[in-house]
């Protein structure tokens, strides 16, 4: 199979040299029998699915990899899949060459490797250096390896028997790089970089003028160690716009489970503290519905600089779930519940976005005040208050939500800024005020010290049609701007074209459309409701709302499939920057709930960035509503 290059699309890149880079970097350390013999036809599943799960795949190798094993695997593989050279970048870690095998077993990192029918000899030096590139590019046939590091160089240095030796070895790092140099000045290497357990090495190289463009971490920065002098390393290498690449990230698997920790085999007796942070940690995921290995993931992407995760398996199917881990967002209240419970560092600031509902609605049941929550509604013919809204977002990982008018009244609005005030979760509230009245700007000023009013709304989908077009509303919708409040609209599809005169009319006032506007889903129309939101979408003071959807479909029988077509029209129209995720509740339960409904966006958004996840599922709330 080719993978398209025009037009692909990537997972949030960062820059690196001349080229971008996606957040996940495939490990191939399998390939080569790390742990365990995997059979030939479930490596090339793996690699099948690599190419699946990525338009350009990323591939991180290294001639230590079952003494080249896992460099055969990949060219093998990639022929066999008919994978062009120029769909795949592959990093090739060099150092260790592959040389006959003459003992029982290979006589580096003794237990790990198996299957094997070599031996690898670690070969750091000018010439050794250019040796394993050459030895490299043989093992994968028809491809060759664009990104180069020098392997392990820190084991290389360790390895001396006296200062002598010490200083022969540094001097032949230093001849190895200059060697990696010129392959980068001839254009035979996109990049140059190294990869070491050890950070002191790294240091050294960068401090004695190593020109890197990028520095793979293995083991240094994770969850469970994240000490300050690897973030202030980080730091530095991040001000000097060197890519950081992330590895290890499970400190060799134990974090999730596994018994080895960084390349160990570790024992409750022997090492009692990490099988406490271990359960202590499982405990806080449980109790926030994160897994584990999304922890791991997120944190270790988490610092300035981080551009990718490079990530193994041993599973064809985990591949996806591999891609899923560097997408998926974790609310904030985790990290600070780890924290809380000295869990992760107390002074690690992480820059997460929190997760919000911007749409959702709370009411002390009347059936006076209540009148259109007719028949087909009867579920939802009670009250909903805080309480049991907190039940359904602590379910699904959101920390804050948007509490919106049901009732056009003023009391509505203060009874709404009450329940903000006394819950910290609700962070924003989209209260009523009569804009048609001639005193709007005093009544508006009533709420100038309520932080937590953030936009007004009015139900113009219960007035006649030409609303939109009145003066004296107008006229209240202009006072908005100088009271810093948003306005949503809440409409008919029918009504999308005096909503788009209406806008325009107000050029600076910041709009949300709730409920992508209500088209007639249950009858699958798309027209005229997607020529028209698509105009619509191309006002930029415009934001809208993934809410309000399945009530618009047939109540019991609505399907994913349905609502696909208006998803896809308003993530086209709007992009990922001016959709926010509502849940509606509790409208929403007559036909879903609240765990179905996120679920569902949450799936849908998945093939996304994490950069735009995270605008759909909360920045972009937060940057529309001011939270």
């Amino acid at each position: 199979m080719r993978t398209a290059l025009s037009g692909a699309r990537f997972s949030a890149f960062t820059h690196l040299m001349s080229f971008e880079l996606p957040k996940i970097i495939f490990g191939s350390s399998a390939l080569g029998n790390l742990y365990g013999i995997v059979p030939d036809e479930t490596k090339l599943s793996i690699v099948e699915n690599w190419i699946q799960h990525q338009p350009k795949p990323v591939i991180d190798s290294a001639g230590k990899y079952g003494a080249g094993l896992a460099l055969e695997n990949i060219g093998r593989c990639l022929k066999k899949l008919s994978v062009y050279p120029a769909d795949v970048l592959i990093s090739n870690k060099l150092g260790w060459k592959r040389v006959p095998l003459t003992t029982e077993e290979p006589t580096f990192e003794k237990g790990a490797w198996f299957g094997m029918e070599y031996d690898a000899e670690q070969c750091i030096s000018y010439e050794g250096i250019l040796e394993c590139y050459h030895q490299g590019n043989q093992l994968l046939g028809d491809y060759k390896a664009q990104l180069l590091s020098v392997h392990d160089p820190d084991e290389y240095l360790n390895a001396a028997t006296s200062e002598a030796d010490k200083a022969k070895r540094y001097q032949d790092i230093l001849d190895a790089y200059r060697a990696l140099a010129e392959l980068r000045e001839s254009g035979k290497a996109l990049g140059i970089g190294v990869g070491s357990k050890d950070l002191k090495i790294i240091q050294r190289l960068h401090g004695d003028g190593v020109k890197f463009d990028w520095v793979m971490l293995a083991n240094s920065f994770t969850i469970l160690t994240h000490p300050a002098e690897v973030m202030d390393f980080m730091a530095i290498l991040h001000a000097e716009d060197i890519t950081i690449i992330n590895s290890a990230v499970f400190n060799a698997g134990f974090l999730v489970g596994g018994k080895y920790f960084d390349y160990e085999v570790v024992t409750l007796e022997s090492h009692p503290e990490l099988f406490d942070w271990r359960e202590r940690f499982n405990e806080q995921c449980a109790l926030h519905k994160v897994s584990p290995a999304l922890a791991c993931c997120q944190f270790a992407l988490s610092p300035p600089g981080v551009a990718a995760l490079s990530l193994n398996t041993s599973k064809p199917e985990r591949v996806a779930d591999n891609v899923a881990l560097v997408n998926d967002p974790v609310p904030a209240s985790f990290w600070e519940a780890l924290k809380a419970n000295k869990l992760l560092s107390a002074s690690y600031k992480l820059s997460k976005t929190m997760v919000i509902d911007s749409h959702h609605h709370l009411w002390n049941y009347d059936p006076v005040e209540f009148d259109w929550i007719d028949d087909s509604m009867r579920t939802i013919r009670r009250s909903f208050l805080p309480k049991d809204l907190k039940a359904e977002i602590s379910q699904v990982g959101i920390d804050g939500v948007i509490s919106v008018q049901a009732r056009q009244i003023l009391e509505e609005t203060d009874f709404l800024l009450e329940q903000a005030n006394a819950n910290d979760f609700i962070k924003g509230v989209v209260g009523w005020v009569p804009l048609a009245d001639a005193n709007i700007s005093e009544v508006i000023d009533r709420y100038k010290d309520a932080d937590k009013l953030k936009a007004v709304r009015h139900v113009v989908q219960g007035e006649p049609d030409g609303f939109l077009d009145g003066e004296a509303f107008n006229r209240g919708i202009q006072t908005l701007q100088a009271h810093d409040l948003v306005y949503d609209v809440l409409i008919f599809e029918r009504q999308l074209e005096e909503a788009i005169r209406f806008v325009d009319r107000h050029p600076n006032q910041a709009f949300v459309l709730d409920h992508i506007a209500k088209p007639q889903i249950k009858i699958d129309q798309l027209d005229p409701w997607q020529a028209n939101i698509r105009e619509l979408a191309k006002r930029d003071n415009v934001t809208c709302k993934l809410s309000g959807m399945v009530t618009e479909a047939d109540f019991e029988n609505w399907t994913e499939l349905q609502l696909r077509p208006y998803l896809d029209t308003v993530l086209a129209a709007f992009g990922p920057e001016r959709l926010m995720f509502g849940s509606d509740w509790p409208v929403c339960l007559v036909a879903s709930a609240y765990k179905r409904w996120h679920d569902l966006i949450r799936e849908y958004i998945r093939p996304l960035s994490s950069d735009e996840q995270v605008a759909i599922m909360g920045g972009t709330a937060i940057r529309a509503y001011k939270l």
